[in-house]
């Protein structure tokens, strides 16, 4: 009966605390749990990790890669990737967490396009009705590069009247 609850205490053990050392039969279940204590959330914030998204991570990574490391040696790696994020971005089980912790800036290029040297042809209806400037803001949204098509409806007004008082 004792081997039975010793099973038991390693499966629960290892979903509770994410990170055990390797679990031996000794006979005393209340051995075996103390040993297996593994990383917290709490510990994770006296380590100084204050995002969920980064602490949720390490939970994640200390539960399928650190099963035989102990306390110690989790929390030394997890202190140095605080501080030294970029030596991680290489690696293969610490990567996601180093590029959170210190996200990779891509610079995008910006890329200017001209307008077209006429508006393209639209319907216009109720054309008597329709203010001057929605008719010549309508001329220039013509004018743009990624217009395909476009109506002027009787209703038309002009947005942005007020724009250089």
């Amino acid at each position: 009966m004792v081997g039975y609850f010793i099973s038991i205490s390693k499966a629960l053990v290892s979903r509770v605390l994410h990170c055990c050392l390797p679990v031996r039969p000794t006979g005393n279940a209340v051995c075996e749990r103390k040993k297996s204590m593994g990383i917290r959330l709490k510990d994770l914030s006296k380590l100084g990790y204050r995002d969920n998204v980064a602490r949720s991570l390490v939970v994640d990574i200390v539960s399928k890669h650190c099963k035989y490391d102990t306390k110690e040696q989790i929390e030394m790696t997890l202190s140095d990737i605080l501080e030294h994020p970029e030596s991680y971005k290489n690696n293969e089980i610490w990567n996601k967490l180093a590029e959170r912790l210190s996200p990779t800036i891509i610079a995008k290029e910006f890329i200017a396009y001209d307008l077209l040297d006429e508006p393209l042809r639209y319907k216009t209806y109720g054309g008597k009705f329709i203010e001057t400037l929605a008719k010549q803001q309508m001329n220039l949204a013509m004018r743009l590069p990624v217009t395909v098509a476009g109506a002027l409806m009787p209703d038309a007004h002009a947005i942005f009247q007020d724009l250089h008082r």
